[in-house]
């Protein structure tokens, strides 16, 4: 009697749709591109040790496709396993495994120009890949004899996948991106306008689109505004360095939260040394894209978000302040060591708790989110 297949991939996703341990459907798209990614990875590889054949053998890419058979916590863990395997078995008939097409993606996401499996037209036919992701969000895919924290798992977001297009290509990609901006210079007549953007850059925009009016109306209210700041729901064009070159069209508009953690981060990474009168080093851009990619895309739902300062010494101070307590965290870089000081604002001269977390590992955060349940829930008395 054949065993079921047994699972070969398991695709980690974290951010806050994934919280509740589901998997939205649209999510599905950008599993199934995977799996053609994954397809071809195999098929460079067995090519590789095939020089002189050009096709690969019949049913080949069958071994490769792939069936979501559960979904396990740990924000939402899809378990794959071969849609066609007998026995149990994770190895190709025709000396090709699954761990190896993973490893070239890995290397192909990690920028290693050795990994040609994704020629042109391939890269073209996935470049939608990552296109369902939202901005909170990433993957990390491994096999079930490692773990997400392991080397040999590919850890991908929409960013990285199209910075690896932009690499590759040579050419500016078209992607949607949400722009914390001010808006300046704006033209009522052709929907032209600036977007100033918090690390100083300049980006030229226009408001094209089915909702140009309503939009233009909005974008002349917020020109009235110098000071203020602007989330922009945009299609964007994208160039080398991960860099927006223009807003290509317009979607929405809404005020910037003060207190949105990624605004935040995008306002501090834009410091540059000497940002503290003369003092203070340059924020630590490995601290900064940690916590977009872990404490953003995990923080609990519902709770409140903290104020974020930069540290002198290049790492960063979040504050939760309340009525009743105060609470302090401060992430040191690179090393990614937290203490975190519980103040009781009903005692006088309260001398306060204290408290350290390792945040490197991949149960680190759940820890510390456990320890700040009380201290950072929404609702009634949390201001």
């Amino acid at each position: 009697m054949n065993e079921p297949p047994k699972p070969c991939l398991i695709a980690k996703m974290s951010g806050q749709r994934f919280k509740t341990h589901n998997i939205p459907l649209d999510a599905l798209k950008d599993l199934a591109a995977f799996q053609g990614l994954f397809q071809e990875a195999a098929k460079a590889i067995w090519r590789r040790a095939n020089p002189n054949r050009s096709r690969t053998p019949k049913g080949f890419a069958k071994d490769f496709e792939l069936c979501l058979t559960r979904i396990d916590e740990g924000s939402a863990c899809a378990v794959l396993t071969p849609a066609h395997a007998a026995n149990g078995i994770l190895f190709n008939a025709n000396g090709v495994n699954h761990e190896d097409a993973l490893a070239s993606i890995r290397g192909f996401m990690e920028g290693d120009a050795s990994v040609d499996f994704l020629s042109t037209p391939i890269l073209r036919k996935y470049s939608g890949f990552t296109s369902e992701m939202q901005d909170d969000e990433h993957w990390t895919i491994y096999t079930p004899t490692s773990n997400s924290d392991s080397d040999k798992a590919v850890r991908i977001t929409r960013e990285d996948w199209q910075r690896r297009l932009i690499q590759r290509f040579k050419v500016p990609i078209v992607a949607n991106r949400r722009i914390y901006a001010r808006i300046s210079a704006l033209n009522l007549k052709d929907g032209k306008f600036t977007a100033h953007r918090p690390d100083g850059s300049v980006i030229p925009g226009d408001c094209d689109g089915d909702m140009k009016q309503s939009l233009l109306a909005g974008l002349a209210d917020y020109e009235n505004c110098p000071d203020r700041w602007f989330l922009l729901d945009a299609e964007v064009e994208i160039g080398a360095g991960d860099r927006v070159g223009k807003i290509i069209r317009l979607y929405a508009i809404d005020d910037a939260d003060p207190m949105d953690m990624e605004f935040r981060l995008e306002q501090i990474e834009a410091l540059g040394p000497g940002w503290k009168d003369g003092e203070g080093e340059t924020p630590n851009r490995e601290l900064l894209h940690w916590m977009r990619r872990h404490f953003v895309s995990e923080y609990p739902d519902g709770a409140r978000a903290p104020f974020i300062y930069p540290t002198e010494d290049g790492g960063l101070r979040l504050e939760w302040e309340s009525q009743a307590k105060s609470v302090i965290l401060e992430i040191s870089a690179p090393n990614l060591q937290a203490t975190l000081w519980r103040f009781d604002c009903t005692v006088a001269q309260d001398e306060g708790e204290e408290s350290t977390f390792d945040l490197k590992g991949e149960k680190a955060l759940d820890a510390l989110f456990a320890t700040l349940r009380d201290d950072i829930k929404g609702g009634e008395g949390a201001e």
